[in-house]
């Protein structure tokens, strides 16, 4: 066992609405506020807007500028075909954009301090997308005389990328969307979802190395109603909304498609339902440079009775101890893993003790597995 000595670090970035930011990392910021407004009523843009904290870390200086700028462009193409807002129903048509989807403070366990009345929270704010998809359950394929140069047309020009069965491409690893290419099953069978074949322009747009004939469009259309009715008369389209129709929003980084911080610890006043604090921790790497940003987190937190908050779970695979009253670093080890569950404090002999469970969950962007238990003495 390790003791752990309570070193206070000044150089923890805690939120504050009072700190400048950087001007191009405000860009994206404003970015979303404008894209929510337009799409929600004021008092619930307001509200989603704030589920989205910004930590007030230099993160951005003049070397990274562009590729700030670079994001802001791949947000704005994705957020073309999306949806947003309070209990809006997902979309076969579009991508849902929402948070909170794997923990906005329920996820992790929250640690109760019953004397004064606060709850430290765990909170996860990145940006996710749902869409549920049509799925094509046909065993056998096959078109009469009239209909086989039609299919052999698909099958040259649109079955590398969208598949024999028109079930295009979703692949996932975890929370993770790696590759993504829609289906084109349901369009003359399915209400609210938009022929894309009426669109000639578009097509050839996103399709720059095939330039599709209208001649060629008509044989598609007229193959895919009659593929679609058939299928649709022997009940074998599918609609799936499983763990394949939601993923992450990230941009090519890898990065959530949102300011961080991506996760912080919030203190909850119980009595005046006040926020006393929040308090970004976990470092990431960006740019090859280790930055406290405040990553995800899927561990939780644990308190003592002398005002010591332990938690972890970040992405960093640090065990953390925090001062209570400020949300300030006290103490952090850094682990073979991600912490993944809450620690546990024990007293044994007179002397209180906190332990850490590292595995590396499951969570994409938890790189190393483990299983190992850390032990440490507290001083008093």
């Amino acid at each position: 066992m390790e003791s752990m000595k309570q070193v206070k670090n000044n150089n923890v970035d805690l939120i504050s609405n009072n700190d400048p930011l950087d001007k191009n990392r405000a860009l994206i910021e404003d970015l979303w506020e404008s894209v929510l407004r337009e799409e929600c009523p004021n008092e619930q843009a307001d509200r989603l807007i704030k589920l989205k904290e910004l930590s007030y870390s230099n993160q951005v200086n003049q070397a990274n500028s562009n590729n700030f700028k670079n994001k802001i462009v791949e947000i704005e193409e994705n957020l073309r075909d999306a949806i947003f807002g309070w209990f809006e129903t997902p979309s076969l048509e579009y991508d849902l954009i929402t948070f909170g989807l794997h923990g906005g403070a329920q996820w992790m366990g929250a640690s109760l301090d019953p004397y004064n009345q606060f709850l430290y929270i765990p909170v996860n704010s990145v940006p996710w997308k749902l869409r549920p998809y049509a799925q094509s359950r046909e065993i056998k394929t096959f078109f009469n005389n009239e209909l086989k140069e039609s299919y052999k047309l698909y099958l040259n020009k649109c079955s590398a990328c969208h598949g024999k069965n028109r079930n295009g491409k979703n692949i996932k690893y975890k929370e993770k969307q790696i590759e993504y290419v829609p289906n084109l099953v349901g369009y003359y069978t399915i209400p609210g979802i938009e022929n894309k074949l009426d669109n000639l322009k578009l097509l050839n747009t996103k399709h720059k190395n095939l330039m599709v004939k209208q001649e060629e469009i008509e044989m598609l259309k007229k193959l895919f109603e009659t593929w679609d009715k058939k299928i649709n008369e022997n009940n074998e389209i599918k609609i799936e909304g499983n763990g394949m129709a939601w993923s992450q929003f990230l941009t090519k980084d890898g990065l959530p498609a949102s300011n961080p911080p991506w996760g912080y610890i919030a203190k909850l006043n119980l009595e005046t339902g006040k926020i006393e604090w929040k308090a970004a921790h976990g470092d990431l790497k960006i740019d090859g440079k280790d930055q406290k940003i405040g990553t995800i987190s899927f561990g939780g937190t644990a308190l003592n009775g002398s005002d010591i908050l332990f938690f972890t779970g970040t992405e960093d695979s640090k065990a953390y101890a925090l001062d209570a009253k400020s949300g300030k670093e006290l103490w952090s080890y850094k682990m073979s893993s991600a912490g993944s569950t809450a620690p546990t404090i024990f007293n044994h002999n007179g002397k209180q003790f906190v332990t850490f469970l590292a595995t590396g969950g499951n969570y994409h962007n938890y790189t190393k597995k483990s299983s190992t238990i850390y032990t440490f003495g507290i001083d008093d």
